[in-house]
């Protein structure tokens, strides 16, 4: 398993900061006088005249944003040497995150893989592991065993990380926010901010570095990558809308909508599950 994902560590070396911004969630917003920018595509800002704010600052309108619960729907697309396409569901909120995520990997020539998130335990269905309904079990200790997050900062005993850790993680891992003005997303009313990003830092927040840096040199990768930048846009009530980011020569083009809406999922039945494929 590890060796199938070896192409994705320098995507993965990101995701302490994608993930979490991704995770803050909330519904539709008002509108602004705005730069047009077409759902999935990331343009400059017209005003090149672009001002600061904190990273605390940025970070409180994230958190202003979150709220105790809601959910989003989201579109993730990958290109590079490891493409990737995925879309799914995810809801939040005091008892911890559940969802149902597919992704479609071409080049690990697997089909479609589908993830379910259910009361703090992934499920994984991946064609070639898993016959057609059939899902392996993604427990915190199994995770931990797989050199994954399973004893991160802040995780509590329901094994989710409590939110102002998550919180504390994003404002680690931003060096210098610009804010780039008023634009639209899918004709929504947005504003763009465009970050520098220390991964390093985020991962360190988390308790996750050690993890990290092992993972990426077994892979032989070059590590972790010391500065990065991404562009952020966040709508009307501080909600993430869309995030992108090229680390590698991979773009991350990650796209949230559909605010509030009910996520319906539920753990595979006892009979549909089998032994997960690595130990």
């Amino acid at each position: 398993m590890r060796l199938v994902l070896r192409p994705l560590v320098p995507v993965v070396s990101v995701c302490a900061l994608a993930v979490p911004l991704a995770a803050c969630g909330g519904s539709e917003a008002g509108d602004r006088g705005a730069t047009t920018v077409a759902a999935g595509a990331a343009e400059p800002a017209a005003d090149t005249g672009a001002s600061t704010l904190s990273p605390s600052a940025f970070v409180d309108r994230v958190r202003s944003g979150i709220g105790d619960s809601g959910s989003a729907h989201a579109v993730l697309r990958v290109t590079g040497a490891m493409a990737a396409d995925g879309e799914g569901d995810v809801e939040y909120g005091p008892g911890g995150p559940e969802g149902r995520f597919t992704l479609s990997v071409p080049a690990m020539g697997t089909g479609e893989i589908t993830a379910l998130l259910v009361d703090h335990t992934l499920y994984v269905a991946v064609p070639g592991m898993t016959q057609p309904g059939q899902y392996f079990k993604v427990d915190k200790e199994l995770l931990a065993g797989l050199g994954g997050p399973g004893h991160a900062k802040g995780m509590d005993d329901h094994h989710s990380m409590s939110p102002e850790v998550v919180l504390a993680a994003i404002e680690a891992g931003i060096k210098k926010v610009e804010t780039l003005g008023a634009e639209t997303v899918g004709g929504e009313p947005v504003e763009h901010f465009r970050l520098t990003l220390d991964p390093q830092g985020a991962a360190e927040a988390l308790g996750l570095a050690d993890k990290l840096d092992a993972v990426t040199k077994e892979s032989g990768e070059s590590g972790v990558p010391d500065s990065l930048v991404a562009d952020v846009w966040l709508d009307a009530e501080d909600r993430l809308r869309q995030f992108d980011i090229e680390v590698e020569g991979a773009t991350v083009h990650l796209e949230l909508s559909k605010w509030g809406e009910p996520v319906d999922v539920e753990a595979p039945a006892a009979k549909d599950l089998v032994p997960a494929p690595f130990r």
